[in-house]
């Protein structure tokens, strides 16, 4: 009897990461009407991967502004950070997406959370030469 609750267990655990990966992948497709349907459909924005990144990071990663907005308006956590401690708004400062750092900003993301380096966007914007995002995340 136990065995069989242990294996319930874990399938429903399986099928809860699958659901919830479904929602990266489509926001890495590409294919905004499905993300938007799954969304309000109830899919959860913030369940994230193995690596703690989310829908959102991805997005902000791939330079896709409108999956962006899409998971925004349907409650992401904006500043949820992954294991290495990075929010979306590194994401779009490492790809120096200047239009989605300043949309993130907009909807409160916040410019002072540190990495597990210690280290903020505003370091990596000034690093990598970017003056326009630097003073952006300053």
């Amino acid at each position: 009897m136990k065995k069989i609750a242990l294996l319930t267990i874990i399938f429903c655990f399986y099928l809860g990461i699958a659901a919830q990966n479904s929602i990266i992948d489509t926001a890495r497709s590409g294919d905004h009407t499905t993300l938007s349907k799954m969304l309000k459909a109830g899919k959860s924005p913030d369940i994230p991967n193995r690596f703690n990144k989310t829908a959102l990071m991805y997005a902000c990663y791939d330079g896709d502004f409108e999956s962006v907005k899409i998971l925004i308006e349907n409650g992401a956590d904006i500043n949820r950070q992954d294991n290495e401690g990075w929010t979306a708004l590194f994401y779009a400062v490492s790809k120096n997406r200047a239009d989605i750092a300043q949309y993130l900003i907009a909807k409160g993301a916040n410019k002072q959370i540190k990495d597990i380096s210690g280290k903020r966007p505003y370091d990596y914007a000034v690093s990598d030469g970017n003056t326009q995002i630097a003073d952006m995340v300053r």
